[in-house]
C-alpha cells in the first residue's frame, strides 16, 4: 500500500516502473526468465502438390507417408508436428515422409479420402495401403507404417527401435 501511494505521488505508473526495471536489468546484463513454452524440435517436411504427387509418391522406390495438413490455423496439425518428427527420426531414410497442403490441394486430397486435417496416407509400391484421419500418436503411426513395410532388412530398423 505504502509503495503504491509513493509511486502515484511521484507520478510513476506501474508500466513505467516495469520499463525502468527492465532497462536496469538489461543494462546489468540480466535476462528476464522466459514464460513461453519449451521449444519443441520439429522436422520441416518436403512439400508436394498435385503436380508433383506422381513423381514424389507414386514412383517412389520406398514406402511414403503423406501428411495432409495445413500450414497455419490448425491446432491439430500443430499438435502432430512433434509426433511426425519422432516418426521421421525413427524411420530415417527407410520411409519417405512428405507434406501435402490441404488448402491448396483440397480436391486432390479428397480423392484419397483425406477430408480431415491432419490426415496421413501410406503408400507402398505406388498404391494407397492405409490412411489415418485426425490426431494420433507417433507409436500408432509407426505401427501402421511398420505393418506395410516389406519384410526385408529395411524394415528391421523400425522394428529394432520400437523394441520388436
Amino acid at each position: 500500500m505504502q509503495r503504491d501511494h509513493l509511486s502515484k505521488r511521484r507520478g510513476m505508473s506501474r508500466v513505467v516502473q516495469c520499463m525502468c526495471v527492465m532497462q536496469l536489468l538489461s543494462f546489468l546484463g540480466c535476462q528476464p526468465a522466459s514464460r513461453s513454452a519449451p521449444v519443441i524440435e520439429t522436422v520441416d517436411l518436403p512439400r508436394i502438390s498435385a503436380a508433383t504427387f506422381e513423381i514424389e509418391v507414386i514412383n517412389s522406390p520406398q514406402p511414403v507417408l503423406v501428411e495432409v495438413a495445413v500450414d497455419y490455423g490448425c491446432p491439430a496439425c500443430e499438435a502432430m508436428k512433434p509426433h511426425v518428427t519422432k516418426v521421421a527420426k525413427q524411420v530415417g531414410s527407410d520411409i519417405k515422409i512428405v507434406r501435402l497442403d490441404h488448402r491448396s490441394n483440397r480436391e486432390f486430397a479428397h480423392q484419397f479420402g483425406a477430408s480431415a486435417c491432419p490426415s496421413y496416407l501410406i503408400f507402398n509400391e505406388g498404391q494407397l495401403v492405409d490412411s489415418i484421419s485426425g490426431q494420433s500418436s507417433a507409436d500408432m503411426l509407426l505401427d501402421r507404417l511398420h505393418s506395410h513395410m516389406p519384410k526385408n532388412g529395411s524394415s528391421n530398423k523400425v522394428s529394432e527401435e520400437r523394441g520388436g
